[in-house]
């Protein structure tokens, strides 16, 4: 063979091979946006399926309908559990609630646990937070946790400033960043979260209505006056409900019957549609709320020119039950509580819409991924955007997601009397034992196992207040395309099920042998 034949097939063989590194560098590059900024928005108590984002009839989020045709929508994103901080905390972490330590009120993120803040600090980024979520504020164990290796903490009361973060200082914190140094920003932001009709403009509720859910409503523990389709006079001295203070002291006067409802003869009171379609158009008014908040951060970003180099992350930490399971509030894992938005927004990612399952663990290593920022260290959590092709990202596929009913709703609520303190009696013992129930879930299917049915038939609030009986079966199997409310458990045995069962289990003894153990404070400011 002559030489310029040998130079013909070493040419050819070359071509071959830069093409190769050009086809895998350049159409399955791995999903790095180096040196971006970062903002992370987290809305309380927002589900998805009131959003128009994703098909609610109302136009309920304008802003942020503009905002996901922009970005990767996930349809089917979970939280970990059904309370603010809880399910929060495995964002900030990439845990599941159990292994960062943050199972209650009154526990914290173990010290040891680095924190999202932590990653990009590290990294070489400015770090600061706004919010007016209160359980990242009043809660003294909570605030240590969550503004772990923030440059800037800035959170303040939501029952004030027309309940919205203070943006002001958002922009300032914007415009005193180095301008050769990244920022990664956390703003939480504490509505549509109840009371529902308290500062909020009303756009979508009967400005005429007259009947007692408006004031219901302006009281901040729904779920204690609104069970079975009636409302009950938690007023009421039989009750003894009380409400303590951030400096561990009972507030004075003790819970009063409003004016309005004092004339009321009988109660409890029937509930009727109308009463529950004022509470719907009123939680909606919070949606509406939200989204022009939200509307007003893209509008801060853009007008400071930051839009071409900032990843924004738009997610949820839980959702709110409307009656769907005859209470009002956020109180169980069912999917009105836990199937929540995540829109996640990247400069160099096209729009797209994924069916896969997405955890509340995954948000984590999916952004710190998505930078370059190295976190080799055991988390529950996956990069869920793998590698790019053409621009469009490659999720990668989750079969399950787990999710933990963390604490019981009754650890937080607090009665005056030693005759009625069954409360305090709960956390006595919840305190040893962390009672709580999981979930496991896939795409058509779900399973929920009650471990503490038999406590929660004893301590329920629901039971304190109405005087029912609920029975509690140990687990609860739900076909979710025929039965996508979740309200008629399937009690036979079946393969899914038993599959579902076993993968359970595997979760449950995962989380008991590598839980973490925090000490937990004595009190917890009644969180109504």
């Amino acid at each position: 063979m002559n030489n310029k034949k040998i130079l013909l097939i070493y040419l050819f063989l070359g071509s071959i091979i830069l093409s190769s590194i050009y086809f895998f560098k350049f159409k399955y590059q791995t999903a790095i946006c180096k040196n971006c900024n970062v903002v992370l928005i987290s809305i309380d108590s927002l589900r998805r399926d009131h959003m128009s984002t994703y098909g609610y009839a109302r136009k309920t989020t304008p802003n942020i309908d503009v905002f996901a045709d922009k970005s990767i929508k996930f349809t089917n994103y979970y939280s970990t559990s059904y309370l603010t901080p809880i399910s929060e905390s495995s964002v900030h972490t990439g845990l599941h609630p159990e292994r960062n330590g943050l199972t209650s009120f009154r526990s914290e993120i173990a010290p040891k646990i680095n924190m999202m803040a932590t990653y990009f600090k590290k990294a070489g980024y400015s770090t600061f937070a706004v919010g007016d979520s209160p359980e990242f504020l009043i809660f003294p164990n909570l605030k240590k946790s969550f503004e772990k290796d923030f440059d800037h903490y800035d959170f303040r009361e939501r029952h004030s400033f027309e309940r919205a973060p203070d943006l002001n200082i958002f922009k300032k914190r914007l415009q005193e960043n180095e301008s050769d140094k990244p920022f990664f920003a956390w703003i939480a932001i504490g509505v549509p979260h109840g009371p529902y009709v308290k500062n909020i403009p009303n756009i979508f509720a009967d400005k005429d209505y007259s009947r007692p859910m408006h004031e219901l409503l302006q009281f901040y523990g729904n779920l204690q006056f609104y069970y079975d389709g009636k409302a009950y006079n938690i007023w009421d001295k039989k009750y003894d409900f009380r409400i303590i203070g951030n400096d561990n002291k009972f507030l004075t006067p003790t819970l009063k019957t409003p004016k309005s409802l004092q004339n009321v003869k009988k109660w409890p009171i029937e509930i009727n549609e109308a009463d529950l379609k004022y509470v719907i158009d009123s939680y909606d008014n919070g949606v509406f709320h939200a989204d022009y908040i939200f509307g007003q951060i893209i509008e801060i970003i853009k007008n400071l020119n930051l839009e071409k180099n900032t990843v924004i992350i738009l997610q949820s930490e839980h959702g709110e039950d409307l009656g769907e399971h005859k209470y009002i509030a956020h109180y169980d894992i069912w999917d009105t509580t836990v199937a929540v938005p995540f829109i996640f927004h990247s400069p160099i990612l096209k729009p797209d819409t994924s069916e896969e399952l997405i955890s509340g663990v995954d948000i984590l290593p999916t952004i710190l991924s998505h930078l370059g920022i190295d976190f080799n260290i055991d988390i529950d959590g996956i990069n869920i955007i793998s590698k790019i092709k053409n621009s469009l990202a490659s999720i990668v596929e989750r079969k399950y997601i787990y999710i933990s009913r963390i604490p019981l709703w009754e650890d937080t609520l607090r009665v005056n009397s030693s005759e009625h303190d069954i409360f305090s009696d709960f956390r006595a013992m919840n305190t040893i034992h962390d009672f709580r129930d999981y979930a496991i879930r896939t795409k058509t299917h779900k399973l929920i196992h009650r471990l503490a049915r038999n406590i929660e038939e004893i301590y329920s609030c629901w039971k304190y207040v109405s005087g029912n009986y609920r029975q509690i079966h140990e687990y609860e199997f739900y076909n979710l395309i025929n039965d996508p409310t979740e309200l008629n458990p399937i009690l036979t045995d079946s393969e899914i099920k038993n599959e579902l069962k076993k993968e359970l289990a595997s979760f449950e003894d995962k989380m008991k042998s590598n839980s973490v153990t925090v000490k937990k404070i004595d009190w917890i400011q009644d969180y109504r």
